[in-house]
């Protein structure tokens, strides 16, 4: 489990992720690849909310909150007015769609209207280029040795960022001028879980729709009616879906001749651990990143957990059978990403969405953003940092409520099991949560170590033997990487 890192790490600046420092990590059993990483791993394709597509012109538009529009235009207004008189502001994304009216899809009409409304209250004309993630990476550093203009924004998955950011190709976003990172239309655990020492990298917000990254909670409809369970959707919205009241529903399956629920990833551990109210890393503006995991954080998410797989064992269920067994027809929930839903369907199912439940009635639910879900970076040199603020700022300030509630309509009306699930999706979105583990787990074994693989392996084993060493082994990568300075 304990990770040899004898080697000396370099700083940040130096040689962070060079092939002969990143490690790319493991599952739960053992965090311990020499494998070198050398490019940015292409994660855009694995999260389907950037295939933007046509919206069916049946679509059903479910019942959304009617103010946003209102709330959007008032956050717009409310930003200082100014002109640039007619300036390119550009957009690199790996979906156009998601800032390019001409292009296709369900957020057409969505993206222009809000185009629209920033252009003129700016006088910018907005365009986006396409490029995946690790084509950014060379071009930016191409036109950074060459003193070159790239881009205003960048926008990128959460597991990219340490990659642009070791190059020094990303502008501190605290350093900006009239960007107000606390308001409502950009999510505050973003700018936390990507801030490293006294700079913050990337913030996610209103004018990127939600991930299908997402995990979520999936119940068979008629089980649950030949079971007399039929308050679920009602129980969610209303705040009182914790796990105390899945167990009940656990019970009433194995006493009905159900299984109660059934799991197969480590993405669902992840999301167990943090809807419990645990953190894997505490990061902040002007402090150094330290594992927030302790040995008493995981005693919520491993009762869950080990619920669930020693039920499912007991009905002589393995992990790898866990979908088959669901799609059977003779349980009750299963926990998977939406952007998973397709693989759970089957003629003895009819899906219904929930959160993932809260540790307890007065918590909030708590969803884990993945390391696919994309967040704006500024690129680092660029000229106008006041209009780079404000344009960043209208673009999320005018999309409030609206790209999601959009993104929610179409996913109702070509994926998810009905219009109940698409109130759900948009209370997951609401309660999305960030952490800087997202960011480097997935390539770094130090981090990993320390965190994710850490709570997967002791959740899965209840082994602590390496507790202590891998976290401290956690602790000094980010000592040593991200002073205050």
């Amino acid at each position: 489990m304990v990770i040899n890192m004898k080697t000396k790490l370099l700083s940040l600046t130096a040689a962070l992720l060079s092939a002969a420092l990143l490690l790319i990590s493991c599952s739960s059993s053992a965090p311990n690849s020499t494998e070198p990483l050398e490019s940015v791993p292409s994660t855009e394709v694995s999260d389907s909310s950037t295939q933007t597509e046509k919206l069916p012109e049946t679509v059903i538009i479910h019942s959304g909150d009617p103010d946003n529009k209102i709330k959007a235009e008032a956050y717009l207004a409310a930003l200082p007015s100014r002109s640039f008189d007619g300036a390119s502001f550009i957009i690199t994304s790996p979906d156009t769609a998601l800032f390019d009216p001409s292009e296709v899809s369900y957020l057409s009409k969505s993206i222009s209207e809000r185009n629209t409304a920033v252009e003129e209250k700016y006088g910018v004309t907005i365009s986006c280029t396409r490029s995946d993630a690790g084509t950014m990476l060379e071009e930016a550093k191409k036109n950074a040795a060459a003193e070159m203009f790239y881009s205003h924004i960048m926008v990128l998955p959460m597991t990219s960022v340490p990659y642009f950011a070791n190059e020094n190709l990303l502008m501190n976003l605290r350093s900006m001028p009239l960007l107000d990172m606390s308001q409502p239309y950009f999510n505050s655990s973003s700018a936390d879980a990507l801030s490293l020492g006294n700079k913050t990298f990337g913030i996610a917000g209103e004018a990127l729709p939600p991930s299908t990254g997402l995990c979520a909670v999936f119940y068979n409809k008629n089980v649950a009616d030949a079971l007399g369970i039929t308050e679920l959707y009602d129980i969610s919205l209303d705040g009182g879906l914790t796990w105390d009241k899945m167990h009940e529903y656990y019970a009433t399956a194995a006493a009905g001749g159900y299984v109660g629920a059934v799991t197969d990833g480590d993405d669902v551990i992840d999301a167990m651990y943090i809807s419990t109210g645990q953190r894997f890393i505490s990061s902040a503006e002007g402090k150094i990143p330290s594992v927030a995991t302790a040995n008493y954080s995981m005693n919520a998410a491993a009762t869950q957990y080990r619920t669930v797989v020693s039920d499912a064992q007991a009905a002589g269920i393995t992990k790898e059978g866990a979908v088959d067994a669901f799609k059977s027809g003779n349980v009750l929930f299963t926990f998977a990403k939406i952007s998973e839903l397709d693989k759970l369907n089957g003629s003895s199912v009819r899906l219904g969405m929930l959160p993932m439940p809260k540790l307890d009635t007065d918590s909030p639910y708590i969803h884990l953003a993945d390391s696919t879900t994309k967040v704006f970076t500024v690129t680092n040199g660029v000229t106008d940092s006041a209009m780079v603020s404000l344009v960043l700022s209208a673009l999320n300030a005018a999309s409030y409520g609206v790209m999601t509630e959009t993104l929610s309509d179409y996913l109702h009306a070509t994926t998810l099991p009905d219009s109940r699930s698409a109130d759900i999706f948009e209370l997951m979105s609401r309660s999305t949560y960030y952490d800087l583990a997202s960011a480097y787990a997935p390539n770094i074994s130090a981090v990993s170590a320390g965190t994710t693989g850490l709570v997967r392996y002791i959740i899965e084993t209840g082994d602590f033997s390496a507790f202590d060493s891998s976290v401290s082994e956690a602790n000094d990568f980010f000592a040593q990487n991200f002073p205050l300075y």
